[in-house]
């Protein structure tokens, strides 16, 4: 009722908000491929993103440095997502992005690269030059089993796919394909692959003769 989607049809209609932007993102990417989408259905989804965004949510969230494990207090990965695909369907909200790009200390790393995105479709690339980190650092997470889904092959699989819809060409791009490569293996829930099969699919038809299998 409110535009927002739920996980499974058990829920009784409750909403998961990463479910939403993730439903919402296949949406605008399926009509950015001339697919028939419905409008309404769109609208509505998009509008609840910018509710759920103000909200300014964040969460515990859990790296690594080398061995050591490291815990902080984030923005949901979520908002941080709602944001690109907002932009991504020409409806930035320029607002929430100023105040993610204020405080980089609540932004993971692919949380930075989702919001240098958002910037990057709404052409401001010296925000963007300013959030993508001047060299590839692998984000290293637990897997997350609700929540954002959150794992360390998702979060990189979004990075690149971040980079080839905005900058291809980026020097990152095929150091995140290797890293990716090498740890297909890993790849095991629906996100990781999805996520790793939009990007790789992405690279792959740049270049014919590309080696990604």
């Amino acid at each position: 009722y409110d535009g927002g989607f739920s996980y499974w049809p058990r829920y009784d209609g409750e909403v998961n908000w990463w479910s939403s932007v993730f439903a919402s993102h296949f949406l605008v990417e399926a009509q950015k491929k001339g697919l028939d989408v419905n409008e309404k259905v769109l609208d509505k989804a998009l509008d609840y993103l910018v509710r759920r965004t103000a909200n300014r949510e964040t969460y515990s969230y859990v790296t690594y440095d080398g061995s050591r494990r490291i815990q902080k207090t984030i923005a949901n990965k979520s908002a941080i997502y709602s944001l690109y695909v907002l932009a991504l369907a020409g409806r930035p909200e320029i607002s929430f992005m100023n105040y993610y790009r204020a405080r980089p200390q609540l932004l993971s790393g692919d949380s930075r690269y989702l919001l240098a995105g958002a910037y990057a479709l709404s052409k401001d690339w010296a925000a963007f030059n300013d959030l993508v980190p001047s060299s590839y650092a692998t984000e290293r997470t637990d897997r997350l089993t609700g929540g954002s889904f959150d794992s360390e092959i998702r979060s990189n699989a979004i990075m690149l796919n971040v980079l080839l819809d905005v900058n291809p060409d980026h020097p990152q791009v095929p150091l995140i394909i290797d890293f990716l490569s090498k740890n297909i293996d890993r790849a095991w829930s629906t996100q990781d692959r999805v996520w790793t099969f939009l990007a790789m699919g992405k690279a792959a038809k740049r270049a014919s003769d590309s080696e990604v299998k």
